[in-house]
């Protein structure tokens, strides 16, 4: 038996559901709040809202349903939202998928629905629904929708997207075309879902029209909610919550203002029973959908009518007597699958307002926000509870030893218990699970949740509280959390993290090697735990050579530090080499190979990611005359990284110093990703830029959007340019080479079509559109089905110096280390003066 904490309550009020601590405090609800659940628990509702990626979700009519209608309310997001952006930070792909999932979950915390996904990989933008079922496998994410809804059993699906492409993304229209299908294939008892589920007939299916952007696709014609309205319980509008709920979206900007007034949401029924007037019109929402349960409708009516919002434990006789008339139901022979799922819920929900109600406050910490196998650690538990009801504390198991306490817990009193276990060495790590293996087919593979249908999973629980109520039992997780006191944020709970003994990091997340020079990297090695000596095993393929000034043999390790290696490649010859450096350490015969990423960002709990350590190697021929070239930071991006590494001393330039810095050293200056949207700042530095560029520097702009979420706030060019949503989703889209005697493709490297092979995920996005003369464009490119466009790289002469803007995904190609990628930026980087 592994090592676990049981401790039983003999309670007149018990109950936390531990799942909801996320981290950043723990979080009682108030007399009005907990009125709010209990009017909840008397509606037998749901609702599944269904797009592709988090922030499609209509925030304001989740918090409608949830909090007017009391409906039981799900999104599905079909994707994590890897493919997009970040605002925040230097993010991307899985990793961005991690940060927009605790998003989302911040989000729900606001508005109350429930958070779900499907194993859909979010592979970038897409123009057709075509291109994504078919990179999806259409039946895989058929099947994991049809798994949702036969687990959760809505009686209404809401589509945010239509199937006829006005959503603008093939993401979107997809959602749409597999919601129908799905909504069908629910109910077909000849088709079987891999968990083996009953099947469920959702009553109806709608399309929630929309106006944003220019498409307008509602009408006076269509169904209609109201859903502007105040509710004085919560003392906010459903457009006030709405707006702080999609606000946690702020990796994607989305910080939106607070509606308020009236406001309406309009609908298309596309399949199910026909309504005229009203989406939930004829839907029995009542506990007499379930028979036999007159008597539970009658207590909760009694619960409602004597709740008293200054003694909220008044009423714990009626919920405990609820509970036992549930569980009779339960055990009846009428008991169906409909009554199963709903009875099943109302449980978990009632077990949440007994223990709101009774005013327990329960909590278990560690003096460490870290821990690996075999460590021995102290655990405090703290108990406290504010009813009138007495409160004992009977027992506390540790493993396998039985503490009897028969404790009785005062009024308002803390009461504390501090045990010691050891961590098992079968825990599994903190990770996300569906990281715990490699995409294929753009798709996740999880183990653990097969359909990937959990938005995250609570595996790494040591602590379970087992307590009886009027002799009934209640058993809940309670996870570790490492408690500590913020001199600015005040009193904080982490979650505690499993770890590995050790992790690794190299200094660089890949290691270039221009022309086939030998460079340095370094190996930052961790330490999670007391660890006495280890051996170092480096993996790599025989093309290379790694030396070690510090030998493979590590001695005791701290909790940081780093190991120098010198990377030879020792093919002289100019040419083309990829290859992968792995690390192990071997500690006592057991090897660590993972790499630790550490997400950080206030709105969200803190996030560790692991994966296995692995170093791109990269040498290929390329020319470089500059040395030192400027870098204005964006929203975020690796490509200051990336010059580096080719040899340029790069000088950050910011708010802070783009008045003080010399920037006749500059030869270029380099302007991150959305930096016109993210810095006002620009349009004071403005004058000192063109006069840079005036006098004989480059400047090369990376994209920036240009629309309502995202608009240019800072003037960039002396000439005019319009920066459009136009991009080449197609990373393998042909390049057509317009001008093959442009500088750009000449000097000081030359450009051949073979440089646009091996891109990643998309050509560019956000390219130049309409603009004056000045401008040229060397390139041109498109997506299947679609004319050429000219705008993915443009350039200009201005005095002595050039502008070049480009929608070109530099940003995601260098870190990747595409070698044609680098060769182009090269060359934009180092345009050549002109004579004026």
């Amino acid at each position: 038996m592994k090592n676990v904490i049981w401790f039983v309550l003999l309670v007149g009020n018990f109950f936390f559901n531990f799942n909801e601590v996320f981290a950043q405090s723990i979080v009682q609800k108030n007399s009005a709040e907990i009125y709010q659940d209990l009017q909840r628990f008397n509606t037998l509702g749901t609702v599944l809202y269904v797009a592709a990626h988090p922030d499609d979700e209509n925030t304001r009519l989740l918090s409608w349903l949830v909090n007017e209608k009391k409906f039981r309310t799900a999104y599905v997001s079909l994707t994590r939202g890897d493919g997009g952006q970040n605002l925040l930070g230097t993010e991307l792909g899985t990793l961005l998928g991690v940060i927009r999932t605790q998003e989302l979950l911040a989000a729900r915390r606001i508005d109350g629905a429930e958070q779900y996904f499907t194993r859909a990989y979010d592979f970038g933008f897409s123009k057709s629904p075509e291109e994504t079922l078919a990179k999806w496998n259409e039946d895989s994410v058929l099947m994991d929708l049809v798994v949702l809804i036969r687990t959760i059993q809505p009686d209404v699906m809401i589509c945010r997207f239509p199937p006829t492409g006005e959503g603008g993304h093939g993401h979107h229209t997809a959602s749409a075309i597999l919601g129908r299908k799905a909504f069908q294939l629910a109910a077909d008892s000849l088709f079987k879902d891999d968990k083996g589920l009953p099947t469920w007939k959702v009553k109806r299916l709608f399309w929630n029209t929309f106006n944003f952007g220019s498409a307008n696709t509602i009408s006076d014609s269509q169904l209609q909610l109201e859903v502007g309205n105040f509710n004085p319980i919560l003392g906010k509008s459903y457009g006030e919550i709405a707006s702080s709920s999609r606000s946690q979206h702020k990796s994607q900007g989305f910080g939106t203002a607070a509606l308020r007034g009236d406001s309406k949401e309009y609908f298309v029924q596309w399949l199910g029973d026909s309504v005229s007037q009203n989406i939930f019109e004829n839907l029995n929402t009542s506990w007499s959908r379930i028979p036999r349960t007159q008597e539970i409708q009658s207590l909760f009516n009694q619960a409602i009518n004597k709740y008293n919002i200054q003694k909220p434990d008044e009423i714990l006789p009626i919920l405990l007597n609820i509970k036992v008339k549930i569980q009779q139901l339960q055990m009846s022979k009428e008991y169906n699958p409909e009554k199963n799922n709903w009875l099943k819920y109302k449980i978990e929900q009632l077990d949440k307002l007994i223990f709101q109600c009774a005013g327990i406050f329960v909590t278990a910490t560690i003096h460490t926000n870290e821990l690996c196998h075999e460590d021995s650690v102290q655990i405090k538990i703290d108990v406290l509870h504010r009813s009138e009801l007495p409160v004992a504390l009977k027992s506390v198991s540790l493993s396998e030893q039985n503490i009897i306490l028969d404790t009785l817990l005062k009024f308002n009193q803390l009461n504390s218990f501090t045990y010691t276990i050891t961590i098992p060495n079968n825990l599994p790590f903190t990770s996300p699970y569906w990281l715990d293996r490699a995409i294929k087919n753009n798709l996740f593979q999880p183990i653990k949740d097969k359909n990937g249908n959990l938005a995250y999973i609570d595996d790494d629980i040591l602590v379970k509280g087992v307590f009886e109520i009027n002799r009934q039992i209640f058993q809940q997780n309670l996870p570790l959390n490492y408690r500590y006191v913020d001199p600015i944020q005040g009193e904080i709970y982490q979650r505690a993290m499993i770890l590995p003994k050790v992790t690794m990091q190299w200094s660089e997340p890949f290691s270039l090697h221009p022309n086939g020079k030998e460079g340095i990297v370094k190996l930052k090695v961790t330490a999670h735990t007391t660890v006495k000596e280890g051996v170092l095993k480096l993996k790599y393929a025989d093309g290379w050579n790694v030396i070690s000034e510090n030998g493979w043999n590590l001695p005791q390790l701290s909790k940081n530090q780093s190991y120098e290696f010198v990377l030879k490649i020792s093919q002289k010859e100019k040419g083309y080499a990829k290859d992968i450096l792995g690390a192990s350490i071997l500690i006592q015969g057991e090897a660590f190979n993972q790499e630790l990423t550490n997400i950080d960002y206030s709105h969200i709990p803190k996030q560790a990611i692991l994966k296995t350590l692995t170093l791109t190697l990269t040498s290929f021929p390329i020319v470089t005359h500059f040395q030192r070239i400027g870098y204005l930071e964006g929203a975020g991006d690796m490509v200051s990284a990336s010059m580096k590494q080719l040899g340029y001393e790069v000088i950050e330039i910011n708010e802070q110093n783009y008045n003080q810095i010399d920037w006749k050293q500059l030869e270029a200056v380099v302007v991150g990703v959305r930096a016109y949207n993210t810095h006002q700042w620009l349009n004071n530095a403005y004058d000192k830029m063109m006069e840079y560029v005036h006098q004989g520097g480059n400047l090369l702009v990376q994209y920036n959007t240009n629309n309502r979420l995202g608009p240019i706030i800072a003037r960039m060019f002396p000439y005019e340019l319009q920066v459009t949503t136009g991009r080449v989703t197609v990373e393998e889209a042909p390049v057509e080479i317009l001008d093959s005697s442009s500088v750009v493709l000449n000097f000081p490297n030359k450009i051949l079509k073979s440089d646009f092979d091996g891109w990643i995920q998309e050509r560019g996005i956000y390219f130049a559109g309409t603009r004056s003369s000045e401008w040229k464009s060397p390139l041109a490119m498109n997506d299947p089905n679609e004319s050429p466009k000219d705008g993915s790289l443009v350039y200009a002469t201005y005095g002595k110096g050039n502008l070049v803007y480009t929608g070109l995904s530099f940003f995601r190609e260098l870190p990747a280390g595409v070698t044609g990628a680098f060769r182009l930026f090269v060359n934009l980087i180092e345009l050549p003066q002109n004579s004026q």
